[in-house]
Parts: structure tokens; sequence; C-alpha cells
């Protein structure tokens, strides 16, 4: 004791860093302990719900049934931006076609106070828009609505049972070549009209776009197309991109020529209209309004939809 107390200024300096030095690594490793023991609870809170729900999407606006859907919850990890890991939910949702489509929501997140799940994610045309899944898990149950915010009317419910069988789940979503495409993904539509005394043929279509992307714009008010005008065999105007507006059942549509004056632009806006409401079986018809600003040329036709 002696000999500490009459020791050196700097002896007694190097003591003192030493029980310093200890007392930190001390708190560090109840500080890492702590947090791992709050990472490992939140994950418990979070592995609860986690796992496959089955069940059957209903459209909001009439009812009909849209086909099997499923959810897959899952318990994650991520390092956050002070570089700790955090707990996270991975939301994941599919549908049953004839090709395999599953959805990833971007955010998804789990109150155990009150049940509620939600995930949500930016809709594929629209970086403005959000889709969102949102609801409530009581036991094996999964109660929620999938709907474009804003937009409820055009979403759809459903209501899933736990699946027990990650095995039966996944071949449930497996996709069948024989099934047929579910009118929920697939728009194609071909009519028929005189186009400057010429016949010609109008088609919509959906296909080349990602049957994700098709089955997430079900649920908002408007739709991607690709719009072929074709007046002669040498005469093609293809439209990509075009907007359908489920809303008031039209399209708009505009591209970019080349002529030997240069680009010049032309538009295609056609309404959805009933040929005759009188007659049963009535075709549909459309009436459309060409414009070339080439020469400021506007021609409006009409055509019927064939089967």
């Amino acid at each position: 004791m002696k000999n500490f107390l009459f020791a050196s200024p700097f002896r007694f300096t190097q003591y003192a860093f030493i029980f310093l030095v200890l007392c930190s690594c001390a708190q560090d490793r109840d500080s890492d302990d702590f947090k791992r023991d709050k990472l490992n609870e939140d994950l418990a809170k979070v592995e609860q719900i986690s796992g496959s729900y089955l069940g059957t999407l209903v459209s909001t606006y009439d009812g009909s049934d849209l086909g099997v859907v499923g959810v897959k919850i899952e318990a994650d990890t991520k390092v956050d931006s002070f570089n700790e890991q955090k707990p996270v939910l991975k939301g994941m949702l599919y549908f049953k076609s004839n090709t395999a489509i599953k959805i990833i929501f971007q955010n998804s997140y789990y109150e155990e106070e009150t049940q509620i799940f939600k995930s949500s994610m930016i809709a594929p045309s629209n970086p403005n828009q959000l889709i969102e899944l949102s609801g409530k898990i009581e036991g094996s149950k999964l109660a929620a609505d999938l709907e474009s915010f804003g937009y409820p009317e055009l979403g759809a419910r459903m209501t899933l049972e736990k699946s027990f069988s990650a095995q039966d789940f996944d071949s449930t979503f497996m996709p069948q070549a024989d099934t047929k495409v579910n009118p929920v993904e697939l728009i194609d539509r071909k009519f028929e009209g005189i186009f400057n005394g010429k016949k010609m043929h109008l088609s919509l279509s959906n296909k080349s776009f990602q049957p994700e992307d098709r089955f997430l714009e079900y649920f908002l008010p408007e739709r991607r197309l690709d719009v072929t005008l074709k007046i002669s065999i040498q005469n093609d105007l293809v439209f990509t991109n075009a907007k359908w507006d489920t809303r008031n059942n039209s399209f708009f549509a505009s591209n970019t020529r080349n002529s030997s004056e240069g680009p010049f632009q032309t538009t295609l806006e056609c309404k959805e209209v009933i040929g005759n409401p009188k007659s049963e079986g009535t075709a549909v018809q459309m009436n459309c309004d060409y414009v070339s600003l080439l020469n400021n040329r506007r021609n409006q036709f009409s055509v019927t939809e064939v089967k």
C-alpha cells in the first residue's frame, strides 16, 4: 500500500488508465449483451406471426372471386445507419396463375399490441403511388385488404388461414401451363372498324408487361397498354405505354413518328360505349379520335369488339 501511495505520478497514471480501460470494456460487454438480448426479444415477437397464410382474394368492387392468394411473412435482420442490427419483417404475396406471381413488399411491419400487420410497395407504373397490404393477425388468421392508396374501391380483401406445411403452400403457387390466365392479369382485346374508307384493326394488350406488374395494376385506376392500330399491311401505328382509365373506360396513347419533314407526334384517344343497350349480347364499341400533328389532321372513327 505504501509503495502504491508513494509511486511516481507516471506509474499512478498508468494504473488509472488500465482501470478505466477495464471499466470501459465491461460497459461495452454489458451494452453488447443488452443489444443482443433486445434483438432476440424483438425477433421472437416477429417470429410469432411468421409463416405462410393461404386463402382467396375477393374484389371489393363487386365481391367476385379473383383467385387463390397467399401471404408469406418472414423475420429477418438488417444493419441500420448506426451499424446496428435491427429486426425486420419481410412480406411476400403470391397469386395463382399460369405464371408464378410473387410480389415482394419493400416495407413491412407488425404492431404486437394491436396485432396490425402492414406491407407496402411503390406501384410499377407510378413512383408516386403506393400499394398497401394491411390487416390484422389473430391466432392463425390474417384478414387484410390489398389496395392502392386513395383508391379503396379498386381493392380486394382476403381472409387467410395459416398453412403449417411449407411444401403444400409452395406447390399451390407453382406455375401451371394448362391453367387459364386469370382475368385479373390480362388485357387482350381486339376491335374492327373502318378508317379512311379502309378496314382497320385495333388491339389492346398488356401481354408485354411482367405478370407481377399486370397484377398490381389491377388495383390502380390506370393501367398500361400496348395499342396497335393496323390500317393496312404496310401501315401499323404502335403506341407503347398507353394508359387505360378504368374509371371511364377510355385510353389515351401517343407516339413520335418520323417523316421527311422531321419527327412529329400522333395521338389516339378512345372511349368505350355500348353499341345498342336494347339488344341482348350487344357488342362493345369504342369511339376514337386520332390526331396527327404532321399536318394537324384529325380523324374520328368507331370500332366494334370482336371475340
